[in-house]
């Protein structure tokens, strides 16, 4: 264990006050960065919750809350901290306690944080798994920073991070205003980026087919067969709220988004039947899964990923994707990497 490693463990053993004392006082002094820092003992709360260590996990997400600054509300607090003794003691009252967590959320003041206190209350909350919540923190940080971008005195951070925002609302004329006031200090592939996003939100962007994108080429000539002049689906893992089953069957080629099982194809008067083409970002851990033979499949034909760490899972070929599209600070999900 290195000098870090070391530092983390002992910082996860202390009373939270004394952690949260050496870290303010020793560490770091930045308001900015000790919010950032917050994100870690997030993370670390989750997994001594994964291992049911109650203590432990409300200890260190007591850590994170401090971090985030002092306008957090005792009972927003409590609520978050009640919430892993409650579920550890009963699963069945996660979706009860998800929702309250939404409600507290969607509560609080927009006041009380800037656009990164709520952007790394926003990480948290996906972190501990109540993604709704998240969304709803990750809201106040998109107003936040498109209005700390209209601030004149707004530095090249927050005039960027507005861009971003503004991007990720689809406000189209916002951006170009603010990408001309800081084009000058943008790598050339950032400016890139930005342009091929707004391309993208106007109905204008026509991604070109890059040939060196995939090592492969019999891997590439496979996904030039599956999707090119063809009616292709795109599927989520998640459970729809209706019979998509005949429609998604009916066209020529369909494509899913982390599909790792048949299993998963159960109610198939939901999901269809079919696979063609899945997107799988953990390669390396699904490819040790297959060869145990965890998955199983019928008519898979090729496996998209943007690793690089196998050609093929057992006979299925896969083709390398970039991992393209970013929206406001995180990196875009599995389905705009395979949209894009």
């Amino acid at each position: 264990m290195g000098f870090a490693g070391v530092k983390t463990w002992f910082l996860t053993v202390l009373p939270y006050q004394m952690t949260v004392f050496i870290i303010k006082k020793f560490l770091i002094q930045s308001e900015y960065r000790l919010k950032r820092e917050s994100i870690k003992f997030f993370q670390l709360s989750n997994r001594a919750y994964g291992a049911k260590k109650s203590r432990k996990s409300v200890r260190l997400l007591r850590v994170a809350i401090e971090l985030l600054g002092p306008n957090l509300s005792i009972s927003y607090e409590t609520l978050l901290r009640d919430a892993i003794s409650e579920t550890l003691k009963n699963s069945k009252n996660r979706g009860l306690i998800s929702d309250l967590i939404l409600l507290g959320t969607k509560q609080l003041e927009q006041e009380i944080f800037d656009a990164t206190g709520w952007y790394q209350l926003s990480r948290g909350l996906f972190s501990l798994g109540y993604f709704r919540a998240a969304w709803a923190a990750r809201e106040n940080s998109l107003d936040l920073s498109i209005l700390e971008g209209k601030n004149v005195f707004a530095s090249g951070n927050e005039l960027y991070r507005a861009l971003q925002a503004n991007l990720e609302r689809r406000n189209v004329i916002d951006a170009q205003g603010i990408l001309q006031k800081i084009e000058e200090t943008l790598a050339k592939e950032q400016i890139g980026e930005v342009n091929d996003y707004l391309k993208l939100i106007q109905g204008l962007y026509n991604n070109q087919w890059d040939e060196n994108s995939c090592p492969n080429e019999s891997n590439r000539a496979v996904l030039r067969g599956l999707i090119f002049g063809k009616s292709v689906g795109l599927v989520g893992p998640g459970t729809p709220h209706g019979d998509y089953g005949k429609a998604i069957d009916s066209l020529e080629t369909v494509v899913r988004i982390k599909f790792t099982d048949e299993k998963m194809l159960d109610g198939r008067c939901f999901h269809g039947s079919r696979t063609e083409v899945t997107f799988i970002g953990a390669l390396s851990s699904f490819a040790g899964q297959y060869h145990l033979g965890l998955p199983t499949y019928n008519g898979l034909k090729l496996i998209l990923s943007d690793q690089t760490s196998h050609q093929f899972v057992g006979d299925t070929p896969v083709c390398v994707i970039e991992s393209k599209g970013e929206l406001y600070r995180s990196p875009s999900t599995s389905g705009i990497r395979t949209l894009l």
